[in-house]
């Protein structure tokens, strides 16, 4: 009797220890079965065996202040004799086999493999529908594929205003071209573009720095700011030498009358067609031109369409607008920082 009971001991004991460790498959396989992703089942495996550590740790901890667990250890209280108890065993078991497991799940897991198995082809452009549709697990699984993203995409991304988008976008800045962060910049400017995406406030900030506060993405957006810079600098210094040229609006009234017959004699000989390119005087003297061939030739008719033409030279030489270069200097300012 005694040796039957010992086999039926010794049986379940090895039942006990073979379930520890094939138990965590099964589960991982039943999870596979519902639609969980393998990185999925990964990660739930990771946290079970943190919680079986956990429980060990306390089991372990606790046996000398319990006497209900030296009870169950059938122990007297030696520290060794806790690991040669089934309990400790099983746990310990299931502990190792569910890290195995995870870490097996975890290497088998293909992003591209995921998304064929729901149907959808790995381009683009399927990426663009699911950023549009908001399906965050689709997006997320292109990405852990290495999808490259562009700065439609980007912008795409920051449109939808979908939280868990943009931390996916944050999370794996580096597949950002950051070559092309001064055209993403670009499209996000309401100055250039219709975007509804609000270049200033927090999250997009955030999201532009981390995508682009790096050397290339900081060149980028630098080559655009001094570009914009030269122009405004080259703008500013050709509206001075003109206004030092022009003077005051009655000064250049006076000059051009002065010449009023070198004028109509030019405006006279004048013919567009041999003008590949017009300049401002161009102007003037085509006006007079069009008033001598319609018989508007009175020096009062004159003077006036020499008014005409210094006024809008003196408008022309306004100080130019700097609110491209304060855009594009508060950007680089942003990611150089």
């Amino acid at each position: 009797m005694n040796k039957h009971s010992s086999n039926n001991t010794g049986f379940f004991q090895r039942a006990t220890l073979s379930g520890a460790v094939t138990l965590p498959f099964i589960l991982a396989q039943y999870a596979k079965n519902t639609g969980l992703s393998e990185k999925e089942i990964a990660y739930i495996a990771f946290g079970v065996f943190t919680l079986a550590i956990l429980i060990l740790i306390y089991m372990l901890i606790s046996f000398n202040k319990s006497p209900k667990w030296r009870k169950i250890f059938d122990s007297d209280g030696n520290y060794t004799d806790r690991f040669k108890n089934k309990i400790i065993q099983c746990v310990i078991l299931f502990s190792v086999f569910t890290l195995l497991c995870g870490f097996l799940q975890l290497k088998g897991f293909n992003p591209r493999k995921e998304l064929a198995s729901e149907g959808i082809k790995w381009d683009e452009s399927n990426m663009f529908t699911a950023i549009k549709n908001k399906d965050v697990r689709s997006v997320e699984l292109f990405f852990e594929g290495e999808m490259p993203i562009s700065e439609v995409a980007a912008k795409l991304i920051l449109s939808t205003n979908d939280k868990k988008l943009i931390e996916l976008l944050q999370e794996h800045a580096k597949l950002f071209d950051s070559n092309k962060c001064a055209d993403l910049i670009l499209q996000l400017n309401p100055n250039y573009s219709y975007s509804t995406v609000k270049i200033n406030n927090k999250i997009t900030q955030k999201t532009i720095k981390q995508l682009c506060s790096n050397p290339d993405g900081i060149a980028s957006v630098g080559n655009q700011y001094y570009s914009y810079k030269q122009q405004y600098d080259s703008l500013l210094k050709e509206n001075k030498e003109k206004a030092l040229k022009l003077g005051s609006l009655q000064n250049c009234i006076n000059k051009e009358w002065e010449n009023k017959d070198k004028l109509i004699e030019e405006a006279s000989l004048f013919k567009l067609s041999d003008h590949s390119t017009i300049r401002d005087r161009d102007i003037l003297i085509g006006k007079i031109n069009i008033n001598l061939r319609t018989g508007m030739n009175t020096d009062e008719h004159i003077k006036s369409t020499i008014t005409e033409y210094c006024e809008s030279e003196i408008r022309s030489i306004e100080k130019p607008s700097v609110e491209y270069i304060d855009f594009w200097e508060k950007q680089y300012n942003l990611i150089a920082k």
